[in-house]
């Protein structure tokens, strides 16, 4: 059983709706996010990454593309 082309735009208008709800409320609410917390400044996550021998960790300022 399918959904007809009416459905789908009334529950696509309805989604929407509701995370525009939700984009005011987290605008008027100055709250810590708690699921991405912010990085202080000039600070990296603390993510360990062991190396291979000879490789090279990269540098800041290295282009990665």
């Amino acid at each position: 059983m399918g959904l007809s082309k009416q459905q789908v735009i009334d529950d696509v208008i309805d989604r929407f709706e509701t995370h525009l709800s939700f984009l005011r409320h987290s605008t008027e609410v100055d709250a810590a996010s708690v699921l991405t917390p912010p990085v202080a400044t000039g600070q990296h996550a603390a993510i360990e990454i062991e190396l291979e021998p000879g490789e090279a960790a990269l540098d800041d300022d290295s282009d990665v593309k």
